[in-house]
């Protein structure tokens, strides 16, 4: 049997295992194969992929994207109530935890003309549950920022973020120059979506590490690991694009560090605040 056939055969087993999680379901097996296929795309390795995906939660989050009455009635039986949870650890009370439950049904379900509800977007590689849970936390943050609730200022969360880097990292912070406004936002846009989306959640949302560990489904030192890793990243791509744009050594870069902390302020918001709603996993 060549790799391919070998490959569609277990997205069949996959499909045949999913139906009978979810029986009540009526999704088509052609459907419940494509959604399989797509979460494959990108993969360099779909056989390995395919081993690690939640299929029955891409079938379910399928079947919820076209609407079918059996896969809602979960999402609002099952899903919703946990992701609902972690809402309440930041407001129990149940005019707050009924309106992230309204807009966490806006985020996924409904979909603007010539597109797909956004949970059709879900890509299986994290649990469903561990998905919806970010994207109840995101809708949680920003429903107690809108109601004006104080919030710990940028300056004072980026001193979190920085804590344990080199001193050069304080420039996220500092007054910089438009070299660096530039340099520092283009290789936040080269970072890797799930780093960006941890930024700007421990960042500018002020989520947490205990927060962002149970949205991911992972442990906290691990979270910690990954903020690291995303700061780090950030710092080394940010010095490498300044020196390439400026032509200057690495000495002269610690030097202009220094100086621009005297000048022009950047608006870390403007970088992190972005339009990613889930994190990718």
């Amino acid at each position: 049997m060549s790799g391919a056939a070998e490959l569609e055969g277990r997205i069949e087993a996959a499909v045949a295992h999913a139906r009978q999680r979810w029986p009540a379901i009526r999704l088509g097996a052609a459907e419940a194969a494509s959604a399989i296929r797509s979460a494959l795309d990108k993969s360099p390795d779909p056989s390995a992929a395919l081993a690690l995906l939640h299929t029955d939660d891409l079938y379910l989050a399928a079947a919820c994207g076209l609407g079918d009455p059996a896969a809602l009635a979960a999402f609002e039986a099952q899903l919703l109530p946990a992701a609902l949870r972690v809402a309440a650890r930041i407001d129990a009370s149940r005019d707050f935890v009924d309106e992230v439950a309204q807009q966490v049904r806006r985020r996924l379900l409904t979909a603007e003309a010539g597109k797909r509800p956004r949970i059709a977007t879900y890509g299986g590689r994290a649990s469903l549950e561990s998905w919806m849970r970010a994207v109840a936390l995101r809708a949680a943050s920003g429903l107690r920022e809108s109601q004006g609730r104080e919030r710990t200022s940028l300056d004072e969360r980026l001193g979190e973020v920085a804590a344990g880097e080199s001193a050069e990292f304080d420039m996220i912070r500092a007054q910089l120059t438009e070299e660096f406004r530039q340099s520092f936002g283009a290789a936040l846009a080269n970072l890797p979506r799930r780093m960006r989306t941890l930024l700007r959640m421990h960042v500018v949302e002020g989520v947490t590490l205990d927060g962002l560990a149970l949205a991911y489904g992972a442990h906290r030192a691990t979270i910690a690991r990954w903020l690291a890793a995303a700061r780090s990243a950030l710092l080394k791509g940010t010095r490498a694009r300044l020196a390439g744009s400026l032509k200057l050594k690495p000495e002269e870069v610690d030097s202009l560090i220094e100086l621009a902390r005297s000048q022009l302020e950047i608006s870390i918001s403007r970088f992190l605040d972005s339009n990613e709603d889930l994190p990718k996993k």
